[in-house]
């Protein structure tokens, strides 16, 4: 998968485009047990982003500025189903 992939499906996670994506300064990092075993995501923006784009990302904690996004947001699809 390719950084422009990856930003799709963090933007298509957080219910916006790619382009309002871009103009947020944010950072992604993993939320997982000390096994190992990752729970999920965490994206958060800084402060500084465009009000009417960070107002748009579902399920921002406006204390934090961060989200929790699906572990498997970065998994391939599987293949075609064979017959």
């Amino acid at each position: 998968m390719n950084d422009n992939e990856a930003d799709e499906r963090v933007a298509f996670a957080l219910g916006i485009t790619v382009e309002e994506l871009a103009e947020l300064d944010w950072d992604i990092t993993d939320n997982s047990s000390d096994d190992g075993l990752l729970y999920s995501y965490i994206v958060t923006v800084q402060p500084d982003g465009p009000p009417h784009i960070v107002d748009k990302i579902d399920g921002l904690d406006p204390a934090t500025l961060s989200v929790h996004i699906d572990a498997n947001v970065f998994d391939e699809p599987d293949g075609p189903e064979e017959e």
